[in-house]
């Protein structure tokens, strides 16, 4: 885990940072290998919970084709 953190890291820096913010009452679907995160809590009266469902359709698994410094 310590190599793959490292390894977003140094990868990083080449992208810009984009900031979403969802209205009220919308969501948002990424690709699974998007690099992402949160921001720290400036207020907690106004943060919202996260719902994480991962769906791949049989026979569509290509985590084995993934390529990266890390150990699986």
């Amino acid at each position: 885990m310590r190599r793959y953190d490292q390894y977003v890291r140094d990868l990083t820096p080449k992208y810009p940072r984009r900031v979403f913010t969802a209205p009220k009452g919308y969501g948002l679907f990424w690709h699974g290998m998007l690099i992402h995160g949160g921001a720290p809590i400036t207020n907690p009266m106004a943060t919202r919970k996260s719902f994480v469902v991962h769906f791949i359709p049989e026979g569509f698994d290509r985590s084995g084709e993934v390529e990266g410094p890390f150990n699986w």
